[in-house]
């Protein structure tokens, strides 16, 4: 949690462990995606059968002491900021001995992980993976296919195996991890957010939806800008054309129709949002490697955002900043220029402009109207381009959508 006194050194220690999650075990699954994946490669002996085991309360079940053991010699084949006997003190000290309050009265978790602490999820995950290496290898070797996303597992079994008894054998590994298990239901199982269905030799997809969802979204009346009501409807488009095997779209795509209308949504915007979607996943733009010299840092505000689409298409990001220094919100006026020549250079050529009491120039009007000092010192370079029409449109733009909040006396060329 943000507000606990080991926050900063449990975000560090997440940074120094991350690199080793999935390197234990090589059934960890990073999201839903690798997950189909992996799965819908496959080609299948119709005579398996589809399992989830979930493990029970994961994180106040955690075996602490049991993982740092662990850890003492597995992150000696690591490069860790500090030695490997410190790094395990602060684990131990992030995890160990953690107080709340309930109803007014303060509480010592005295086993297991705290629930909402940053370092929970990453250190859970590495138990797991030590418990699929050292206890239950023999058990995996078993089935078909062994994967897991934090506490839920799916594998597939030969129909001839007591899944009954391997329960029973991996619940008898270890005395705090405990497993349930779910068997496929007329040949389809729930994992994560998918519903996989067993046809013949392969796996196929839906979205799966628990009994109780209510199908409720935002409602197109409420009081949300326009593009989260978009975005509310494309996003489960798009998650249908990644995921739902072609046999099942037409269902999936009526069942969100009638989400849209369910929460008051018109025909004609359902049917835009669908398009937005198709467009998105059908015209993926090719994966543009940026660095530091395409990159554009500009203040935010609502005009700047819709630079970021064409900026893309020319190669350049767009980042924002946002500043909170008292001279920033009591100065906010500042110009914009392009130049082919060094910003030192230019900075001179604009101080000689002052002394010099140049109409002309929009420093010195600035200067001469307002009486405030100028900050030679700290010019700012926003991005370096070679092409003069590229800079002269890039000027324009800028200028045109901070108008209100810089010094230029025209609009650009």
């Amino acid at each position: 949690m943000v507000t606990a006194a080991s926050h900063i050194l449990a975000s560090f220690l997440t940074k120094e462990l991350s690199p080793i999650v999935g390197t234990i075990s090589p059934s960890h699954l990073k999201n839903v995606e690798q997950f189909y994946d992996e799965i819908g490669k496959l080609v299948i002996n119709p005579d398996m059968r589809m399992t989830s085991f979930d493990v029970t309360s994961m994180y106040t079940n955690v075996p602490i002491d049991w993982v740092c053991d662990y850890l003492a010699d597995y992150l000696q084949h690591f490069p860790t900021t500090y030695d490997v006997s410190t790094t395990i003190k602060l684990i131990r000290l992030c995890t160990v001995g953690t107080y709340f309050t309930f109803e007014g009265s303060y509480y010592k978790q005295i086993f297991g992980l705290q629930m909402g602490a940053k370092l929970s999820p990453i250190i859970a995950n590495i138990c797991l993976e030590i418990y699929e290496t050292t206890l239950a290898p023999d058990i995996i070797q078993e089935s078909y296919l062994w994967l897991r996303y934090m506490d839920d597992v799916y594998s597939l079994w030969p129909r001839r195996c007591d899944l009954i008894q391997i329960l029973r054998r991996l619940n008898s590994l270890h005395t705090s991890l405990k497993f349930t298990l779910e068997l496929e239901d007329e040949h389809t199982l729930p994992f994560l957010d998918l519903a996989t269905i067993r046809e013949e030799d392969r796996i196929l997809f839906k979205i799966y939806r628990k009994p109780s969802n209510n199908n409720l979204i935002i409602n197109y009346y409420s009081n949300h800008h326009k593009k989260h009501k978009h975005s509310a409807l494309s996003s489960m488009y798009l998650r249908a054309l990644k995921y739902v095997s072609p046999q099942f779209c037409d269902e999936e795509f009526n069942i969100i129709k009638n989400i849209g209308t369910l929460n008051n949504f018109p025909i004609e915007f359902i049917d835009l949002a669908f398009e937005k979607a198709k467009k998105s996943f059908y015209n993926v733009l090719p994966l543009v490697k940026f660095d530091v010299m395409n990159t554009l840092c500009l203040a935010y505000n609502l005009d700047i955002s819709m630079l970021r689409k064409p900026l893309l298409m020319l190669g350049i990001k767009l980042i924002y900043k946002y500043n909170h220094k008292m001279c920033d919100i009591l100065v906010k006026n500042s110009p914009s220029c392009q130049t082919n020549i060094l910003v030192t250079e230019r900075v001179a050529q604009h101080q000689q402009c002052v002394r010099a009491n140049d109409s002309s120039n929009a420093l010195n009007v600035h200067y001469g109207t307002c009486n405030q000092d100028i900050n030679w010192n700290q010019p700012i370079t926003l991005i370096n381009l070679n092409d003069y029409f590229s800079r002269n449109m890039l000027e324009a733009a800028i200028i045109k959508l901070t108008w209100q909040n810089n010094v230029n006396i025209t609009l650009g060329t």
